[in-house]
């Protein structure tokens, strides 16, 4: 379905341009690209610590604590190029460090993050559980996982066009949170 409806998306929908005056070049002189080689280096590091030790390293082994070490040296160098706006403008960083200065937005962030679980977690394991318990092979368990799907995929569109036209976040927040927790 994706892949059908995928060139009808490409040729039809109207391309829009936020800054049409803007030339690329000027473009990508906006871009903090410090900010983004820092941050896929620490990136790229702690997932490669994480997905070799155990496997192909033992975790105990200079690989492995390298890695780490690196993921974290370089996570504490992108902090401090984004506080302090080292070959970037603070209009122009990859995080706003301002936000962490914001106690709202910490909590809306946190919320977020346990929201994200609540979706992901039994994206993963209900299919798990049917194979497990149900004898089901992968394609079965996952057209099992489709009413899951359909019913996300629906209260998201939901939840965006109602918190686009009133602008409250809290009451989803706090319903979806017990629910979840219900859940």
């Amino acid at each position: 379905i994706g892949g059908a409806t995928a060139q009808i998306l490409f040729f039809l929908l109207p391309s829009y341009d936020p800054k049409p005056q803007t030339t690329h070049l000027a473009r990508w002189r906006e871009m903090d690209f410090v900010g983004g080689i820092l941050l896929c280096g620490a990136f790229i590091s702690g997932v490669m610590a994480i997905g070799f030790g155990g496997v192909l390293y033992a975790w105990n082994s200079g690989q492995i604590i390298a890695c780490f070490v690196l993921c974290l040296v370089l996570f504490a160098i992108f902090g401090a190029q984004q506080e302090f706006a080292i070959f970037t403008t603070p209009a122009r960083r990859i995080l706003p460090v301002q936000f962490f200065r914001n106690r709202t937005m910490l909590i809306l962030f946190a919320e977020t993050s346990c929201a994200a679980c609540g979706v992901v977690v039994p994206l993963y394991m209900i299919p798990l559980f049917f194979q497990f318990t149900r004898n089901d092979g992968a394609l079965d368990a996952g057209v099992r996982l489709l009413p899951y799907i359909c019913l996300m995929v629906f209260f998201c569109i939901v939840n965006g066009a109602v918190l686009s036209k009133y602008g409250y976040y809290m009451p989803w927040y706090l319903f979806g949170g017990i629910l979840v927790t219900v859940g």
